[in-house]
Parts: structure tokens; C-alpha cells; sequence
């Protein structure tokens, strides 16, 4: 039976039967229609034909790359990880950058109810897919029987000419097909990322005004193409967001036929977020008001063609910078990755836009990050006491040490994420660019892993200390990675009056409350 069908076409009356059964969205008014989700069953041989069918199309589908890349729904390999994973690196880019990201997040209403299937058939025609499986497809979807059993009865059957049932395993693979030239529309504007019928356009610029001009144009083509394959987007139930560090972030305004895309926007670090991690820093390295802690690493690559010395580093070999700032659980907080290897790291962190932004305030009255004697000191930012000026006193030996075992957490972060990444273990042959968006990922990943993973990281990976004697055991990404270089290192003598007594603020509590037992053994 299975094999007539798909050689003649010939679908038996029942195979095209569904009972609907109406599913209540989660916090939506049960008076409303809208407010469920239409499953369709359907028997048990047409479901064993679909799947069938369904294999044979995915291969040919996949095979020629006829799903962009921009898709990331129910296909072999990918999840709603890699989509967001795009999406977070390419926020992160744009921080670093010091530019505006604004995305739409677009809503299709009732997308697979409202499919055109002549235009499906169409499509599939162009796209040379085997007659047998277009006719297959076209004749189990056409004329289709609807019964909807609601409180245990049937209500009057109807029939369908439209539309891709929900719960069968074709629909979301034919849906893929239908809208497999969407992203052409609007890609040349800006971004878009797919996952089935939900929608995601952003934009990256320094401007707010130009991101919105050009994502409004791809909203309205997108918009376009929709109307024309018979779908429509529901702008209310769509959103704007605007991803900046910048404290004040503009309004913007995306129209869909006149009516105003509502703007989702929240601070992504406010003060609250800052003291969670301060309180951190406190509570697993005794350092009260630290953020997270400042430095950078080479990255080895082998040099692009006709660079010269451009990424020849003080250390005798190619590289670029991944400078970052580490929060207390070992999670990357900011990036900056791609300075030629042969800039140092003070240059660095000059043109880095988070240099700027610390300068505006990005962290609250009173907070600081921690940094080694590479970087300037600031209120904002905390370094050693010198001894190029005399001998150190105790106290502010103390407080070296105490700001040395601090700043641990962000040579293990780089020691962790080299370990794991083992694409780092030696001179990445690849282009700077994309050598840049392959350390976000990775950065990217190790947060989410450090989070979501109870295994990603074990106690034994990191360096410990003995609570009792305040001595260090080395974490075993040491005995793994060899190829972790340190920045060079040049003075910074850009110290204000004010950071010089937040210093000595903090080290006079280090010899007094906040003194350790075991501090006094680890100074000479």
C-alpha cells in the first residue's frame, strides 16, 4: 500500500483525515481561538509513509543546500543554541566595537495554517525535487478532511485546500522549503536568523539612526515577501530591542503598514548586577567591591600574507590579543579579541571602548576591577604598589598578595578555555577576522557550559587553595596547555590622587578586619 501510494500518488481518503485537537497556549485567554495550538492526528500508516517521505526529501534538501543557513529549525545538527549563539557573538562584536545592535524579533501569524500549497508545488518544481515526492506531498495536503474533537466530541468535518498540518514530521521540513528564499529579501540590510517560522533581523552600526533606517527597509521587504506567499506578521507580537552597554540607550521606532513594533529594552548591567558580582568576588576570594578582574593572553596564529611585523609579538611569534574581564565564577564578562600581537597591552586596553565606558561610569561609586601592574590605576581600576620607588612596607605587600590571588580567576579562565578548545593548542592557520569570531564563540560557549554543565568544570581544573596554610595547588589545565603566553608587560604610571587612596583604603583593611590567617607566610 505504502509503495502504490508514493509511485501513483494515490492517497487513500483516510491517510487525509486529521482530528484536531485545540491545545491552550500557555498564559493565553481560553476564550480566544487564537489562544490554541491545532494539533493534528492522524493514523498511524500515513504517519509511517510521512516519515518515510520525509527522510528522502531532507537528504535531497540538505544534499543541495537548498535550506540557507539562516534556518536553524528541526534539521539534523543544529538547535536553538547555534542560532543564539550567532546572535550573542555577534552582540558581543558589536559591544567591543563600541556600536548599537538592534534586532526585530518577528511573529508569523499561523504560519503553517496559512501555506499556499500551489505555490508549495511550485517551488518544489523549480527546485527539481523528484515528481514522486511533489506529487506525494501535493496530493496527501490538498482536499484534507477536519474533524475537531473539543470536550470529548466531534465537531462538524470540514475540508482544507491550505495550510501544512501541525504534529506531522513533513510540515516543518516543508515549511523550510517554502520559505528557503525569505532571507534573500533582506539579507543584503542586515541579519537574519530562522528558526521554523520564527524570525530574527538585526543590525549592527554606531548609529541607532542608520540600524533602524536600514532594519526598517528589511522589515517591510521581509513584510513583502510574506504577503506574497500568503503569510502575515502580527506586530504586536512582535519586538525591537536595542543590545548596548551604554546606559542610556535612544528610542527607536519600527513601523510594520503603519503600526509601531513594540520596543523591549532593559539596562543589561545595573547596579544590582554589579553588586551580585562584587558580593561574589567577596564571599570566594575575600575581595570586597571587586567586579572581576582584567588581563589579556596571545592567541598563536601563523602570519597572514604581506603583514610584515604586524603580528610579530616582543615573545618571538605571531599572535592576536584576547583581552577579557572575568567575573568570580570563572565566566567571561567582556572581550576584546584581535589587536596585532605586536601592540601592548596598555594600547590595548586604551582603545578598548569598555576603556571609555568605565570612564563614564559603567561601574557603580566604589566598585573597581583588578588588574596587574600592565594597566593604568584607576578609581575604577586597582594594580599592585611598585617597588621601583623603595621597598615595599608590609602592608601593602599584603595587599599585593592579596590582589595577586584575586586576580587568579582570569589566568585560569584563559587556562580553561584553552584547555577545552583545543584548536588553540597551537598556531591557528585562519584568517585574523575569522580567528576573532572564533575565540567569541568559544567565550561564548565556556559561559554557557560553565553554567549549564555541572561537568564542564571540576574542582581539580582550577587552581586551589588550602584553606588552612593559604597555599596554592595548581589546577591541571596547567599540565595541558602550553601554547598561553603572557601580554608583554610596560609601566603605567597614570594613577590619580583618588585611586591611590582606594588603594590604600583596601590595604589597610586587608592588615586590619579583612585580614587571612595565612597571608603573613606569603610575603618576604
Amino acid at each position: 500500500m505504502i509503495n502504490f501510494a508514493f509511485t501513483t500518488g494515490s492517497i487513500p481518503h483516510d491517510w487525509k483525515t486529521h482530528i484536531i485537537i485545540p491545545i491552550l497556549k500557555s498564559g493565553k485567554d481560553p476564550s480566544s481561538s487564537s489562544s490554541y495550538r491545532h494539533i493534528a492526528i492522524s493514523s498511524t500508516l500515513s504517519k509511517i509513509m510521512e516519515y518515510l517521505v520525509k527522510n528522502r526529501l531532507e537528504w535531497i534538501l540538505e544534499n543541495r543546500g537548498i535550506i540557507p543557513k539562516s534556518q536553524f529549525g528541526f534539521r539534523k545538527g543544529f538547535s536553538t543554541m547555534d542560532s543564539l549563539s550567532i546572535l550573542v557573538s555577534d552582540i558581543r562584536l558589536a559591544f567591543s566595537n563600541n556600536n548599537f545592535l538592534v534586532g526585530v524579533f518577528i511573529d508569523v501569524c499561523a504560519a503553517y495554517d496559512n501555506v499556499v500549497l500551489p505555490l508549495l508545488r511550485q517551488k518544489m518544481h523549480q527546485l527539481n525535487i523528484p515528481e514522486r515526492i511533489t506529487n506525494f506531498v501535493s496530493n496527501l495536503l490538498s482536499h484534507r478532511r477536519i474533524l475537531v474533537r473539543s470536550e470529548g466530541r466531534f465537531l462538524p468535518a470540514r475540508f482544507t485546500w491550505k495550510g501544512l498540518p501541525q504534529g506531522s514530521v513533513l510540515s516543518p521540513l516543508l515549511y523550510s522549503l517554502y520559505t528557503h528564499d525569505l532571507d534573500r529579501s533582506v539579507n543584503y540590510l542586515g541579519n537574519v536568523l530562522q528558526y521554523a517560522d520564527d524570525i530574527a533581523l538585526f543590525v549592527t552600526d554606531a548609529s541607532t539612526a542608520k540600524a533602524t533606517s536600514r532594519l526598517s527597509q528589511a522589515v517591510n521587504y521581509l513584510n513583502n515577501w510574506l504577503f506574497e506567499h500568503g503569510l502575515s506578521i502580527s506586530p504586536l507580537k512582535c519586538s525591537t530591542v536595542v543590545f548596548s552597554r551604554r546606559r542610556q540607550i535612544p528610542e527607536v521606532s519600527i513601523y510594520i503598514e503603519n503600526t509601531l513594533i513594540p520596543t523591549e529594552n532593559q539596562v543589561p548591567a545595573s547596579e544590582n548586577n554589579w553588586k551580585t558580582l562584587s558580593s561574589g568576588f567577596e564571599t570566594h576570594w575575600n575581595f570586597p567591591n571587586c567586579c572581576g578582574a582584567i588581563d589579556g593572553k596571545h592567541i598563536l596564529i601563523l602570519a597572514p600574507p604581506n603583514c610584515g611585523s604586524e603580528y610579530f609579538s616582543y615573545k618571538g611569534s605571531n599572535s592576536i590579543v584576547l583581552m577579557a574581564v572575568v567575573d568570580f565564577n570563572y565566566k567571561f564578562l567582556y572581550i576584546n579579541v584581535g589587536a596585532e600581537g605586536s601592540q601592548s597591552d596598555g594600547g590595548i586596553f586604551k582603545n578598548w571602548p569598555i576603556s571609555d565606558e568605565l570612564k563614564r561610569g559603567l561601574l557603580p561609586e566604589g566598585l573597581f576591577l583588578l588588574g596587574d601592574d600592565a594597566f593604568p590605576l584607576k578609581p575604577y581600576l586597582l594594580k599592585p604598589y611598585k617597588t621601583y620607588r623603595g621597598p615595599l612596607t608590609i602592608p601593602e605587600k599584603i595587599f599585593n598578595y592579596r590582589l595577586s590571588r584575586a586576580r587568579r580567576i582570569v589566568e585560569n579562565a584563559f587556562g580553561i578555555l584553552m584547555s577545552k578548545f583545543r584548536i588553540f593548542d597551537g598556531k591557528i592557520d585562519l584568517k585574523p577576522s575569522t580567528i576573532r569570531k572564533l575565540v567569541f564563540a568559544a567565550c561564548f560557549i565556556h559561559n554557557w557550559l560553565r553554567e549549564s554543565s555541572p561537568y564542564y568544570l571540576l574542582a581539580s581544573a582550577v587552581d586551589q587553595e588550602n584553606i588552612h596554610t593559604g597555599e596554592i595547588i595548581s589546577g591541571s589545565w596547567r599540565t595541558e596547555i602550553e601554547e598561553l603566553r603572557n601580554l608583554e608587560r610596560f609601566r603605567s604610571i597614570q594613577s590619580t590622587n583618588l585611586a591611590k587612596r582606594i588603594r590604600d583604603r583596601m590595604k589597610d583593611y586587608f592588615n586590619n578586619d579583612g585580614a587571612v590567617p595565612w597571608q603573613y607566610r606569603h610575603i618576604s
